[in-house]
């Protein structure tokens, strides 16, 4: 590999191009499918990927949109690709899993102790609850 091409490679990995390439491996898309998604020609994304344009602002807006990845990641490579809410989803829905197997099981301390956390970390929650009550 000569001192060019190595320089390249170098400069590619911090570009914002070489970041759209690892987003789109990492959904699993081709350039077609991607471009498609993101309403442009599969000729663009590879200018993208190539660091030969630069990808603007409305461009990256629609990927945080649509793929929920991290605007900071994008821009910078620091972070994790993808926002918080995305990563948090399967851990919501294990939690959600979990508590309906658990609920079963649960004493009454248990329960009440449960709740009572729930009404911290969830305001709206509580409200509801206080509403039931006094219906009841």
């Amino acid at each position: 590999m000569s001192k060019q091409s190595r320089k390249r490679d170098l400069l590619e990995e911090k570009g914002i191009g070489f970041r759209l390439r690892k987003l789109r491996e990492k959904l699993g898309l081709s350039r077609d499918s991607f471009a498609r998604k993101v309403q442009t020609t599969p000729k663009q994304i590879e200018r993208y990927e190539r660091n030969e344009t630069e990808a603007g602002i409305l461009f990256l807006d629609k990927l945080v949109e649509k793929f929920k990845v991290s605007p900071v990641w994008l821009l910078t490579g620091e972070g994790p690709m993808f926002l918080e809410e995305q990563r948090g989803e399967d851990e919501l829905d294990l939690f959600l899993e979990w508590l309906s197997e658990k609920k079963k099981t649960l004493t009454p301390e248990e329960r009440y102790r449960m709740l009572g956390k729930l009404e911290l970390c969830f305001p709206e929650f509580a409200n509801r609850l206080k509403e039931r009550k006094q219906r009841k």
